[in-house]
């Protein structure tokens, strides 16, 4: 009887900033240890990509070219995974709030029995506290007993913990008590003391390195809808940023009054087959303030946008912001570039 490896499903990482999305190769999947029994258990082998990852089942040729699993995956199984940065580029480019250290963002299929394409959401928004399996909650005792009442992500109860009142009325009753998640699996939880507005919402992972920024949970079973397992692509593309780009022309103080250009004729052209409209803010003077009418998003090629006077090309490829260009302002972050002809 012949044995074979076949694809049980892939695992596809994308982002805008590549015009080739095959040249993504900024984040790294592995399985954590749980994922790694489940592999053992169900004999499955796990290989990255430069794009993302496969998961093979071990197969036996049953009727030609039908290849069953040896061990048939019949109850829901949670592979979890965790996403590493390996080029820190993608710090730059990656559209995330709230991003610090003690957060990890948290992404999961919501769909496994249909084939094709499944988009997961890869949205870098809305981290969730980091905790181990044991940690501290902080409370404020009230002068009646009271609940901390832990959920999971899905609003089910899991526990309620009586917070006993405080033995002095006078003092302020900030406390800590101990939170147990130790028997429970990796995920999101909720905990909350109720009747007032202490609430956390984290992650709770049994083994965290500190290059992790996202776990990555897919849900999988096999199904009676196919007899070919490998239909199943799970795709997530992490956005890029997109930002004002604001360009400070200053004309250099030597130049001869022969080549000295009016403030007036500088524009800026997007060479795009769609351009941005770039357009001039405040005085026509120099320091000449010139920006774009929409944000731009950042992009692994360089966008060509040329500074021209009249007819003349004064620059013809402007430089394309950095991080070192980024800057706050009250309207969000912006791109900065200072020029001088």
């Amino acid at each position: 009887m012949k044995i074979e490896f076949k694809k049980l499903f892939t695992i596809n990482l994308s982002s805008n900033f590549y015009a080739d999305n095959n040249s993504f190769d900024d984040v790294v999947i592995e399985p954590t240890s749980a994922c790694a029994d489940l592999f053992r258990k169900y004999r499955l082998e796990f290989r990255n990509t430069p794009q993302g990852a496969f998961l093979f089942y071990e197969g036996r040729e049953k009727t030609p070219p039908t290849v069953s699993p040896v061990i048939e995956i019949k109850n829901e199984v949670t592979f979890i995974f965790r996403l590493k940065i390996k080029n820190p580029v993608f710090y730059d480019y990656a559209n995330a709030s709230d991003w610090q250290g003690g957060k990890i963002y948290f992404f999961k299929n919501t769909s496994y029995n249909t084939t094709g394409n499944i988009a997961i959401n890869a949205d870098l928004t809305s981290p969730l506290l980091n905790r181990p399996e044991k940690f501290k909650f902080e409370i404020e005792r009230k002068d009646t007993d009271s609940l901390v009442t832990i959920t999971d992500a899905a609003g089910g109860f899991i526990e309620n913990i009586v917070v006993l009142k405080k033995q002095n009325p006078a003092d302020s009753g900030k406390d800590f008590i101990d939170i147990d998640l130790s028997k429970r699996p990796d995920g999101e939880y909720k905990i909350s003391h109720i009747g007032t507005t202490n609430e956390l919402k984290c992650y709770k992972a049994s083994q965290f390195e500190p290059q992790t920024f996202a776990y990555l949970h897919i849900t999988y079973k096999h199904g009676a809808w196919t007899t070919d397992l490998n239909l199943q692509v799970f795709e997530l593309n992490f956005k890029t940023k997109a930002l004002v780009w604001k360009y400070e022309i200053h004309q250099w103080a030597g130049k001869k009054a022969a080549s000295v250009i009016a403030a007036n004729t500088v524009e800026i052209k997007d060479k795009a087959a769609a351009p941005v409209i770039f357009a001039p803010e405040g005085i026509l003077d120099f320091p000449l303030t010139i920006k774009s009418n929409a944000a731009i998003e950042l992009k692994n090629n360089p966008k060509r946008i040329q500074l021209v006077s009249g007819t003349k090309v004064l620059i013809d490829s402007l430089p394309n912001p950095t991080t070192n260009n980024f800057q706050k302002t009250v309207g969000g972050i912006i791109a900065l570039m200072k020029i001088t002809i």
